[in-house]
């Protein structure tokens, strides 16, 4: 298959044909994306083997990041996730044992509970996010004015294309938490 996808740069005769790229250019550079990203994402992100979350297994980082935006039900996180209900239970129940997690009843329905982070899960997550925000600020650092501007402009534009191929995938707003799996650690 060698289909063609224009970038819209006319030729002299009117056509888009002399600023195409292949399928398999997009392949490869798709290649080259998914290659460095989780190493991109890791460098900036691993954190200290002392920091309380390092021994966390990531299905429960992954709940943590989902409940610093507020108690959810178990069915909620289940669907969230796309674990079923059973594993998201036992998952909340380990969490609960570690004292990250805690269970509460909504007074509207008292059958029902909330899962939400105790004290102690919302200071460990509170801590790594500013942990990876200084590492994060670091690298950036290191990188000029200008092209700091374009490379978070770029993964914006990025963002934007994944969301519009991916109904699960929604563009967020400059300086709104991103909380979804960039580093399999939520």
């Amino acid at each position: 298959m060698n289909l063609q996808v224009l970038t819209g740069e006319p030729d002299g005769n009117g056509l888009e044909s002399d600023q195409t790229e292949t399928v398999e250019e997009l392949h490869e550079q798709a290649l080259q994306l998914e290659s460095l990203l989780p190493v991109l994402l890791r460098k900036l992100f691993t954190l200290v083997p002392e920091h309380p979350s390092a021994d966390v297994p990531v299905a429960q980082l992954r709940t943590c990041s989902i409940l610093q935006f507020g108690p959810r039900t178990m069915t909620s996180l289940s669907d969230e996730l796309g674990i079923s209900l059973s594993a998201m239970t036992q998952i909340a129940d380990r969490m609960e044992r570690t004292g990250i997690v805690e269970r509460v009843m909504i007074r509207e329905d008292r059958r029902q509970r909330l899962l939400q982070l105790s004290e102690r899960g919302n200071e460990m997550m509170r801590t790594r996010k500013q942990i990876r925000i200084q590492q994060a600020a670091e690298a950036l650092g290191i990188i000029e004015d200008v092209e700091r501007a374009e490379l978070l402009r770029l993964l914006n534009v990025l963002l934007g294309a994944a969301a519009s191929i991916s109904p699960d995938i929604r563009p967020r707003t400059a300086g709104e938490d991103v909380n979804h799996d960039v580093d399999g650690k939520g």
